[in-house]
């Protein structure tokens, strides 16, 4: 059957938030970024919802450039629907939610005031707020101007980059925003607006861990992906003893972005590292965690023969699949069976097996996303992307689960570059080190 994230039904009544809150006021955000930024910013305004005493009004989405791109969509197409990023029961049960349209209807197509995360101050977030307009037929500008009250005022936010930014429990959401005769309100370009402290998770009485669970408990992926992935594991993982899940963000302009700049000398050390790294590199590291904790006892590379790997990158990448193939041919050589995947193969199954499908056909980017970050999630050990706002919604569901725990789940950047100068420092057998530079060095591989 086709997976089908549309279904909805706005007219039961049966759920019962978690926070019930005004009928009669409400909010919506306008969010910026990529689809991940998006994702964080719609739970800072889920979270300002409950602080405000209002109505959350779900807002439209954009499409990220990638699925524009492979669709060939044209830039009057850019609106996505929520449904396929985050399940929409799971949000209405934890406030009180009113569809776009309904809350168009309600509001009359009129914005009463601006709640500013961000000024509204670059071209690209004039354009956000234009986009938002169009899509939703919500206004709140007359041309490149505000034309509602702005609370705070431009003038009063000291960092245009990061604009308003407390804890996430602070009575500064409640000061800053309030407006009770306000009855529409857009939060203007929400994202990493309220901090959270990465270790939340270990905590099970501040108030801001327990806001931040609740928040994740309520915000999960839709349903549809969730089957997806648990279709492609039992098909593609079965008889293995597991697997390590990558989520992948090889772009050396990337990872080393901003190394001219640093003044720690182990940091720049890994830039010029990483700077260099080979495929080989790559997969040696993959190989080098996986034995490191998957055969605790001897942390011998034969002993991870029987598990596998899945490499994401969220669209085909030629890299990704050199690597893919390097670990595979060394786990051949030890008797393993090949349980290693990537986008790329993900995408061609996808395309087999849901092919009459229109939401595998018209949201292919968006489609892998999701069903990839449920794969990650069921992952044994998880390499993440260090400030990366997609590892970073893997790496929460994982907590919230129980699933993530450190030294398990790590840094991929700091597993590669141990592998391949042995800092930072970090519990890798230096035999089994050793054994899988000399078996690589000797496959013969274009790089």
């Amino acid at each position: 059957a086709c997976p089908n994230p549309f279904m909805a039904n706005w007219e039961n009544n049966q759920i019962q938030p978690a926070h019930s809150v005004n009928p009669n006021q409400f909010i919506i955000p306008i969010l910026m970024g990529e689809a991940a930024q998006q994702f964080a910013g719609f739970q800072n305004a889920m979270a300002l919802a409950v602080h405000l005493n209002r109505t959350l009004i779900l807002p439209p989405m954009f499409r990220g450039e990638a699925d524009m791109e492979v669709n060939g969509r044209d830039s009057d197409d850019t609106l996505i629907d929520s449904a396929i990023r985050v399940d929409i029961d799971s949000i209405r049960s934890y406030v009180n939610t009113v569809n776009l349209i309904k809350g168009v209807e309600i509001c009359q197509g009129q914005i009463h005031v601006a709640f500013l995360a961000r000024p509204v101050a670059t071209l690209g977030r004039y354009q956000r707020v234009h986009e938002f307009e169009k899509l939703s037929a919500f206004r709140l500008t007359e041309g490149d101007l505000m034309a509602v009250p702005m609370q705070p005022e431009v003038e009063q936010i000291s960092d245009i980059n990061r604009g308003v930014v407390a804890p996430i429990d602070s009575d500064v959401w409640n000061q800053l925003y309030y407006n009770p005769q306000a009855v529409c309100a857009a939060y203007v370009l929400p994202y990493m607006s309220m901090e959270i402290n990465p270790a939340w998770h270990q905590s099970q009485t501040e108030m801001s861990s327990l806001i931040q669970r609740e928040l994740i408990e309520h915000s999960r992926i839709p349903l549809y992906a969730m089957a997806i992935a648990q279709d492609f594991l039992e098909m593609h993982y079965q008889g293995s003893s597991g697997f390590i899940g990558v989520h992948w963000k090889f772009d050396h302009n990337d990872w080393i972005k901003g190394c001219d700049k640093l003044d720690i000398p182990i940091k720049i050390q890994a830039c010029q590292v990483l700077e260099k790294a080979t495929h080989k590199d790559i997969a040696g590291g993959i190989l080098g965690y996986m034995a490191e904790k998957f055969d605790t006892k001897k942390h011998s590379i034969v002993g991870v023969k029987n598990y596998g790997a899945y490499i994401a990158t969220g669209d085909s990448d030629l890299a990704a699949d050199q690597v893919a193939d390097i670990t595979i041919r060394v786990l051949d050589e030890i008797g393993g069976q090949g349980f290693v995947y990537t986008t790329s193969y993900l995408m061609k199954w996808l395309e087999k097996r849901y092919s009459q499908c229109v939401l595998t056909t018209d949201y292919t980017t968006e489609v892998i996303a999701m069903v990839e970050h449920h794969i990650l999630y069921e992952s044994k050990v998880l390499l993440f992307s260090s400030g990366d706002p997609a590892s970073t919604r893997i790496m929460n569901d994982r907590k919230v689960a129980g699933k993530f725990s450190r030294p398990g789940d790590k840094n991929f950047v700091d597993v590669l570059t141990n592998f391949i100068m042995g800092q930072p420092v970090m519990k890798m057998n230096h035999m089994t080190k050793q054994e899988l530079k000399k078996r690589l060095s000797e496959l013969q591989v274009n790089n």
